[in-house]
């Protein structure tokens, strides 16, 4: 058995693989990208048919503050819109992948894993540098496969052209799908920034009762119960 390596600072071409590359391809552009309207219960993004469920969120959420140590209830906003972020982008890309006939074999994603591992000193050092860019280690994979459909889906659209071609082609892609599919984010944890392809802060416009108003309502409703505010962080189970 090969002995680990010695634990290393965690590489560029980890953090790198691990950043959703499809918005740093297309950041800047403006995409038309739905990023309103109602928001299934219970669901903190949907993209088409498919939904992210608040407790997968809260899962990966507790994930990440466990490998980098902290308490599971401490998560910050940019830790959860992060993954909301992540999810978005897998949906929209995967879906564009099948339209183009793009496939990623099992064995490409579990390779580069296994190359990021050795390049950081082994799995603990490499989910610690997961955790760090705001992916839960058990997503990993999900995260590295949305690399490599977006790089395989660039190239076919654009053969033989350069990067920026091949990143503008992927860009009317993902306009195009994102339309069709459509993408709404829960404003308990941020708004879709189409242009920026992130999820941005909570919206100030969320509708907030006068003073008093939850105390006549529920007077005149007494079965009515006064929902909570947003939170900005998900809280432990």
């Amino acid at each position: 058995m090969t002995p680990a390596r010695t634990p290393t600072m965690p590489s560029v071409q980890a953090r790198q693989a691990l950043r959703w590359s499809v918005a740093a391809a297309v950041a800047g552009v403006a995409l038309a990208l739905s990023g309103c309207g109602p928001v299934q219960a219970g669901a903190a993004a949907v993209v088409g048919d498919q939904s992210l469920s608040t407790s997968s969120l809260a899962e990966q959420t507790q994930e990440i503050q466990r490998v980098l140590g902290k308490p599971v209830d401490t998560a910050d906003a940019k830790t959860t819109s992060g993954i909301v972020q992540q999810w978005v982008l897998q949906r929209i890309v995967a879906t564009l992948a099948a339209a183009q006939g793009v496939a990623v074999t099992p064995a490409q994603v579990d390779d580069q894993i296994s190359a990021l591992e050795e390049q950081n000193g082994g799995t603990a050092e490499f989910d610690k540098v997961a955790a760090t860019s705001g992916v839960a280690p058990s997503m990993v994979a999900d995260v590295i496969q949305l690399n490599l459909q977006a790089a395989a889906v660039a190239q076919k659209l654009a053969p033989g052209t350069d990067e920026q071609a091949q990143n503008d082609a992927l860009t009317a892609a993902v306009r195009n799908t994102g339309k069709e599919l459509g993408v709404e984010v829960s404003p308990r944890f941020g708004t879709w920034d189409a242009a920026a392809l992130q999820v941005g802060p909570r919206p100030t416009d969320l509708a907030v009762p006068p003073a008093g108003a939850a105390t006549q309502s529920a007077a005149s409703d007494p079965g009515a119960v006064e929902p909570p505010p947003p939170a900005d962080v998900i809280p432990a189970p």
